[in-house]
């Protein structure tokens, strides 16, 4: 376990301290962190669930068990904290959905894919694209619906469910899922020089995220820590991930998926949390202090349901 934190997670959070670094000493104009949040979204992201589908079978990737825990993850945990927000906490809808979309997602691309790779194998891909097509498509898309009765003056006629469905189909990291499904699909063989230079943008999307993330960590700061920023933090940092382990032992998941599964929901939320916050002014100090929060917490949280996992699970 000591030896998973320092060669999976410390190097994160030394990347993510270099960005903090970097904003406050050195000369980083403002907004250099969206440029580079912009690159890892566009190009390194996709790029790198690309390969990580070529890497992985068909047969996993339709694996129908996998989809349908994933999705029992993703709608008890989703539902649990908008009813919570609501009914015990006193807010309103949008800032259920917003705390909803923090417990959810998951930081796939800097921390969710690197790891579960190390842990899970080749096979760790699928999960991963089940689980961004999910997060992306379905439950990002519910939040901005959500949330568009909190700014009227964003609404307009054409809002709608399904609108907010297609707009997320033209997010990167679903584009790039989605190539990657129907090139593998059709067998289709991919040229040694694209492959090689896939694999180059997929090197750089861990460090340039995780500086972007250092960055944002410097311009934004934590200005909210408070008892609902840490009940949150735990259910997404705890309770999510503990309801996923139940759920993959529960419908017998194969081990790598299980425990792929597992750490993805043990990840930080996205950091897409926060912009759907900030651009609705909805919940975004709390957003800003979960999602920062989280990333710390996980250096203990993600090794120990790791653990956890080769305790229950041999992966072969």
């Amino acid at each position: 376990m000591v030896e998973l934190v320092m060669e999976e997670i410390v190097p994160l959070i030394a990347l993510a301290l270099a960005g903090v670094a970097a904003g406050r000493f050195f000369d980083f104009k403002q907004g250099s962190e969206k440029i580079l949040t912009h690159f890892v979204l566009w190009l390194a992201g996709p790029s790198a669930l690309f390969l990580a589908i070529q890497n992985s079978s068909a047969d996993s990737l339709l694996d129908a068990g996998l989809s349908l825990t994933s999705l029992l993850v993703f709608s008890v945990t989703y539902l649990g904290t908008v009813l919570v927000h609501r009914f015990w906490l006193g807010h309103a809808v949008a800032d259920g959905a917003v705390a909803a979309c923090c417990t959810t997602s998951m930081n796939l691309i800097m921390i969710g894919l690197p790891i579960s790779l190390s842990v899970a194998g080749d096979q760790a891909g699928a999960v991963v694209a089940i689980n961004a097509l999910l997060s992306l498509v379905i439950f990002v898309p519910v939040t901005v619906a959500l949330l568009d009765p909190s700014k009227p003056e964003q609404r307009d006629d054409s809002s709608s469910l399904g609108s907010h469905v297609a707009s997320s189909l033209g997010n990167p990291l679903v584009v790039g899922t989605l190539i990657g499904l129907v090139v593998l699909s059709l067998h289709i063989t991919v040229p040694s020089t694209i492959e090689l230079t896939l694999g180059l943008l997929k090197e750089a999307s861990v460090p340039v995220g995780m500086v972007a993330l250092g960055l944002t960590v410097n311009s934004i700061g934590l200005r909210s820590i408070n008892r609902e920023v840490l009940l949150m933090c735990g259910t997404k940092m705890v309770v999510v991930p503990a309801i996923a382990l139940g759920a993959a032992v529960l419908f017998r998941l194969p081990p790598a998926a299980a425990t792929a599964l597992v750490v993805l929901f043990s990840c930080p939320p996205a950091l897409h949390s926060y912009i759907l916050a900030s651009e609705y002014g909805t919940y975004e100090q709390e957003s800003d202090g979960i999602i920062l929060l989280s990333i710390l917490i996980s250096v203990l949280s993600i090794p120990a349901f790791i653990y956890a996992c080769q305790m229950i699970w041999v992966i072969s």
